[in-house]
């Protein structure tokens, strides 16, 4: 029982002990007031109630909350930890000097006339039978032309 619940059960026994008339104006009034006071004492006391079952709850999901966040950083310092293992590894495996520039297949590369997109062609897909292209962007069909003596475009 809350503080209001007590100081309404005062009240109400004093008023019983002050044998007040309940015919009376005056006596209907503060009789009324007294159970009024009583009343919102008890909705007092409900409100406590919930407010302290809704913190309980609350805490219950800050608690929850600070264990998912402490995962989730743990997880991003593990990931962050294998990037860097990663970089490192490629890094030291990886040299320039291994790779010539034979290895790397060449392009023929040109601009569209219609929309001036850059396309790229790999030369193991160009051959005499292969007449024309379709640009990726504007879908313009561009004749392919080589010269013969250098077998470039």
């Amino acid at each position: 029982m809350g503080y209001l619940s007590e100081k309404a059960a005062y009240l109400k026994g004093l008023a019983e002990g002050l044998d007040i008339d309940k015919s009376s104006k005056e006596g209907k009034l503060l009789l009324a007031l007294v159970e009024a006071f009583d009343e919102m004492a008890i909705e007092v006391d409900d409100v406590v109630i919930i407010q302290e079952d809704m913190q309980q709850q609350l805490d219950e999901v800050d608690e929850a909350l600070a264990d998912l966040e402490e995962e989730f950083y743990e997880l991003d310092d593990d990931l962050d930890e294998l990037e860097d293992d990663f970089e490192d590894d490629f890094e030291d495996d990886f040299d320039d000097e291994d790779y010539e520039d034979e290895e790397w297949e060449e392009e023929y590369s040109f601009e569209c006339p219609k929309c001036g997109a850059v396309i790229h062609i790999k030369p193991e897909l160009v051959s005499d039978d292969v007449k024309f292209i379709v640009c990726p962007d504007c879908g313009a069909k561009i004749e392919l032309e080589f010269d013969c003596e250098t077998g470039e475009e």
